[in-house]
């Protein structure tokens, strides 16, 4: 799938606008931007995950490339200094694809190569080929290795304790700058020629945008040089890795993954289908564990995000994957609560009262799509019944059931909304723990559990009643967004989940008046405003590293479409007419795609022209819920008029 043609690279700034990343899906990846030039710390050619000293680690940054043609020597590679892009291979480059893997097609003096990255599955292992497509003898290319080996989030500047020496084993040139850093190992057809070197001064300008240290150092044990003969193929192979195979076979099976998750997207229509095509990119699997990046390229395993993920994955077909992401959170609960998110030396961090009432939600999903009761009560019900049990028996700190009925939770775990001291009833979980016993009660009423289902049964009725007799404001027709010592009446993007989650918490004879509100306060082409922008304190622009104003003052964000779409359809109803229209609203955010993080959404945009991707350029959720909203099997559940 051609994506980017010789026109769009005669402009740097523009040429360095569009990222695109590869995995391996064990934590190692490869990302970069389609000129090649690195614009962010994360981007690297090897990044891979270490037990100890813990963390994502950048190995290798990128490669400086030369391409000698007759003598006459060629630069394919691109990078940033202060004052200067050089060298300036983007303006060879004639055309980027993504067919699955990223390639690169230069054309120099009549030769045209074509370069392709893959990261070996489940492998911290980089491969890089290098096709001359011209019949030309004479050619060849060196490839200089630039690295950086430093945990992801850092920098390294020029040191006297790195040792730039590489050594030679076999076909291998093995390099360690810092003992207790795994060996790179690295190998290419030809000769290795030993130049030690620092480059300085590397900029990276993503980075100096959103305010943050944007100078690197980088080093270089020296450079491969080989010819490049017509219609053959020479590999580039670098790797963390004890035992590693050959460059053509690494190549082949990182195209072979590549393909498996990208054959189940035909089906998909054109927008849900080029984001399928990147939820690969967030699947993670760690010896016994398989978890869901929260964004790329610096979030790690966050419980709500995967949660809001699955659904997409469950959609595509993903379901072998989606049962053992379940099964991987359901382990981690401590007292029936989710951990907030997996920091990056694995450990679990803080209990999520939202995350853990969304697991429910993803396996209602799940069991939409498999009727795998079986394997949800075995695998889930542990989980499942001592989370609900302790809302219910109000044990839990992290979710207090009131007297009035309502469910409090601190505030600071919102994605949206300013952050306070003391608990809250909020929209969003009043919905999520409704929903949670309504599925609860699913699973018990499937195995003829009688008793357990009149059980859920009942506590879903004491919140329904409560939450459509205090949560919504029968004077202005609108919902309350939370319930503290004063009802706050300000519509965020969250209320739209007491519609569109499997069992809807609001009355049916409400959901047109909400979703009114939601598209006249909040609805844009590109997602859902965080506030109405009538509210006090509104922004437009959000420069910087900005996602927590954004989070309270503004910004569009996209990871909330899937439930407008879902509730809409509820509501409403699916016809040709409606999804037609639906494509054409949306035709903005899809024109987006190829301007960011390929087949990827960002967190969030500013909410004005020329609606600048903000925050990390790739959102699991975002993907996943507007994929699950598009494949939805829809069932308008309502349950009466309680509260009214």
């Amino acid at each position: 799938m051609s994506l980017k043609r010789s026109d769009d690279f005669k402009n740097f700034d523009a040429a360095s606008s569009t990222e695109f990343v590869t995995v391996s899906n064990s934590g190692a990846y490869s990302s970069s931007t389609i000129c090649g030039a690195n614009t962010r710390r994360y981007h690297a050619l090897l990044a891979a995950p270490l037990d100890d000293p813990a963390g994502i680690f950048i190995y290798l940054s990128s490669v400086e490339e030369i391409l000698s043609i007759g003598g006459a020597r060629f630069y394919l590679s691109t990078s940033e200094y202060p004052g200067a892009i050089f060298p300036q291979g983007f303006k060879h480059i004639k055309a980027f694809e993504m067919d699955p893997l990223p390639t690169f097609v230069f054309e120099v003096e009549g030769v045209t190569i074509r370069k392709r990255i893959g990261m070996a599955p489940d492998e911290a292992t980089v491969v890089v080929s290098y096709e001359l497509c011209t019949d030309r003898q004479g050619v060849t290319v060196e490839i200089r290795p630039l690295a950086a080996y430093r945990q992801r989030h850092y920098l390294t500047h020029a040191n006297p304790d790195a040792n730039l020496e590489a050594r030679r084993e076999k076909d291998w040139v093995l390099f360690q700058p810092y003992k207790g850093l795994p060996v790179l190992k690295m190998k290419f057809p030809g000769e290795f020629v030993s130049t030690p070197a620092w480059y300085k001064q590397i900029v990276y300008r993503r980075d100096r945008e959103r305010g943050h240290e944007a100078i690197e150092d980088l080093h270089s044990p020296g450079l491969f040089r080989g010819p490049l003969m017509a219609n053959t193929t020479s590999y580039f192979v670098a790797t963390v890795e004890k035992n590693i195979g050959a460059g053509q076979a690494l190549m082949a099976a990182a195209e072979a993954r590549a393909h498996e998750w990208s054959a189940g997207t035909r089906r998909l229509p054109h927008l849900t289908k080029k984001l399928a095509v990147g939820m690969r990119d967030f699947v993670v699997k760690r010896g016994a564990s398989m978890g869901v990046l929260r964004g790329l390229p610096w979030h790690t395993e966050w419980a709500r995000h995967a949660m809001m993920a699955l659904p997409g994955l469950t959609a595509m077909g993903k379901v072998v994957e989606a049962q053992e992401i379940l099964q991987t959170w359901a382990s981690r609960a401590t007292d029936g609560m989710l951990p907030l998110y997996i920091d990056e030396t694995s450990r679990p961090y803080g209990a999520d009262a939202e995350g853990s009432l969304w697991l429910f939600e993803a396996a209602a999903n799940y069991l939409d799509w498999t009727k795998n009761y079986e394997w949800v009560r075995q695998t889930l019900g542990p989980f499942m019944h001592v989370c609900l049990e302790r809302i219910m028996t109000r044990q839990s700190p992290s979710a207090q059931l009131g007297d009035n009925g309502l469910v409090y939770t601190p505030s600071s775990s919102r994605i949206l909304a300013p952050k306070s001291e003391g608990l809250y009833a909020l929209v969003e979980i009043q919905a999520l723990y409704f929903n949670a016993l309504k599925v609860a009660e699913e699973v018990a009423q499937h195995f003829r559990d009688g008793e357990l289902a009149r059980h859920y049964n009942l506590a879903a009725k004491d919140i329904h009643r409560a939450y459509n007799k205090l949560m919504w404001d029968s004077v202005h027709h609108v919902p309350i967004d939370s319930l503290g010592e004063k009802a706050d009446l300000t519509t965020r993007p969250m209320c739209l989940l007491s519609v569109a989650l499997s069992h809807p918490i609001l009355v049916r004879r409400r959901w047109e008046l909400l979703l009114d509100q939601v598209e006249t306060a909040l609805l844009t082409p590109r997602g859902l405003l965080a506030v109405p922008v009538d509210y006090p304190g509104s922004k437009k622009f959000f420069p910087g590293d900005s996602f927590e104003d954004a989070r309270i003052h503004g910004g569009v964000w996209p990871e909330f479409l899937g439930a407008f779409l879902a509730a809409h359809t509820k509501t409403f109803g699916r016809t040709d007419e409606r999804t037609a229209a639906v494509n054409e609203y949306l035709h903005p955010l899809e024109k987006m795609i190829p301007l960011g993080m390929l087949y990827h959404l960002p967190e969030f945009f500013d909410s004005a022209e020329p609606f600048t991707p903000r925050g990390a350029p790739a959102n699991a959720a975002a993907s996943g819920q507007l994929i699950w909203a598009f494949h939805t099997k829809v069932q308008p559940r309502h349950y009466g008029g309680e509260g009214s």
